[in-house]
């Protein structure tokens, strides 16, 4: 089974604060795609390793670059965007473990980020 489907839909997936504030950072499209990306890659590598190698033959990079162009494609045709989400989303990503992961829990900081 391909995990692109799943891996483009949670894209839309993930859902404030500073960081100075000991919150979490507002990220703007170009950070979020510059973070998101491969922190999502990462944690999919990790936890579905032979989903992750039957989808993008081990390539880590391949993942990203998809996720990468599939956001910025989104991104670009004007869909609504928010900062905070994907900041906590990415920080989320950044402590999820494989339990939480398989589990879904790990959504629970992830809201709309990306809305078309």
């Amino acid at each position: 089974m391909s995990l692109r489907p799943v891996c483009l839909s949670l894209l839309l997936a993930c859902g404030g604060g500073d960081k100075d504030s000991g919150g979490t950072a507002v990220l703007d499209p170009t950070e979020y795609l510059a973070e998101y990306p491969s922190a999502f890659c990462a944690v999919l590598q990790q936890c579905e390793s032979d989903s992750f190698e039957a989808s993008y033959g081990g390539d880590l990079q391949l993942c990203v670059d998809e996720i990468t162009t599939w956001g910025r494609d989104r991104i670009n045709r004007d869909c609504g965007f928010d900062g905070g989400a994907a900041g906590i989303c990415v920080d989320a990503l950044e402590h999820v473990d494989c339990g939480d992961w398989s589990s879904g829990a790990y959504q629970d900081s992830c809201g709309a980020i990306i809305d078309c």
